[in-house]
């Protein structure tokens, strides 16, 4: 019998908001943030870039809450079918076991 299937890689969270962000805008993600205060501070930046630069974040926050919403949906999707198939599978091998049995009680009763 194969062996049971692999359970689904449950991603770390700070992997999963990069691999989600990154291509939403790659300024938001921790890599970048870490660097945030130094490439963005009040003397480099007029008041009107950064309301700009923060409806931008803004509209990319959405569109990750979308993503993550969509990426966390599809881990539970793979979670439940892998329960699901290791539920059949344990029933296959109880059942294969209940008829070795039944095959068994059925043969020592011919020779009795």
């Amino acid at each position: 019998m194969p062996s049971d299937p692999q359970p689904p890689v449950i991603p770390d969270p700070k992997e999963l908001y990069n691999k989600l962000m990154e291509p939403i805008n790659p300024e938001l993600t921790t890599e970048a943030l870490a660097h945030a205060d130094e490439k963005y501070n009040s003397s480099t930046e007029t008041p009107e870039q950064t309301a700009t630069r923060v409806e931008k974040d803004e509209r990319s926050f959405v569109q990750f809450e979308t993503a993550a919403t969509q990426e966390l949906t599809n881990i539970e999707h793979q979670a439940k079918a892998y329960t699901r198939n290791i539920q059949t599978r344990k029933e296959e091998q109880s059942k294969g076991a209940d008829e070795a049995t039944i095959i068994s009680i059925e043969t020592s009763m011919d020779f009795a």
